[in-house]
């Protein structure tokens, strides 16, 4: 099951590749537009994909695995440290083997081989399409729970602090459970201290728990 962003921005692809007529066919005789993801740059080399990868910081990199001047392999080491979260497809020959090999050991989304067709290029990029939506929805959720779990923080410290004070703690869970709520205290001995503040109610009104908590 895909999990599909709404609204969100078209995937980015970069293609590279030294034999300029599988760079046409790729970009041009593939509708990637209808599919969501547009074709933001192409290279001749692995040279020259490094800069138009660094410019235009596309999600997806459909790359020959042998090329002149730079490489498949080195490229992706160096894209790879500076952008890990991209996916990288390669276009490898059965000569390739060993540098297909070495590709998988770095962490490459998927090789095709060739001879390939249009349809195998269209399901590998968009299987790596699917995924990237889905990393991308699991993070904003994952942001989502984090912030609503800033903003309930004053009240979850405080509802701590009201148990702590009722039914005490070990002290081997007190270091951890500090560091979970943000309690700066001292640690060691300490003594408690409860007061009761008149007409609760109107203070509360009146300040907001981040104030007074």
């Amino acid at each position: 099951m895909a999990f599909i962003l709404k609204h969100a921005e078209p995937i980015k692809l970069c293609i590279v590749d030294d034999i300029p007529a599988v760079v046409r066919g790729l970009s041009q005789r593939i509708p990637w537009e209808e599919h969501g993801i547009t074709v933001a740059a192409t290279a001749a080399n692995g040279e020259e994909g490094l800069v138009e990868i660094r410019k235009h910081r596309p999600d997806i990199v459909l790359t020959d695995i042998r090329m002149p001047f730079t490489d498949g392999l080195a490229m992706m080491r160096t894209i790879l440290a500076e952008q890990p979260e991209i996916k990288l497809i390669f276009l490898t020959g059965y000569s390739d083997f060993s540098y297909a090999q070495e590709a998988v050991k770095l962490g490459a989304f998927d090789l095709i081989v060739k001879p390939f067709t249009r349809p195998q290029v269209m399901e590998s990029v968009l299987k790596a399409k699917e995924v990237l939506e889905r990393e991308r929805s699991q993070a904003e959720q994952m942001r989502g729970m984090e912030q609503k779990l800033r903003e309930s923080m004053p009240y979850l410290r405080q509802e701590y602090m009201r148990l702590l004070i009722r039914y005490g703690s070990r002290q081997q869970h007190l270091s951890q459970q500090w560091d979970f709520y943000a309690i700066k205290m001292k640690r060691g001995d300490f003594c408690v201290m409860v007061a009761e503040i008149d007409f609760l109610r109107n203070v509360q009104l009146r300040w907001p728990c981040q104030r007074w908590s």
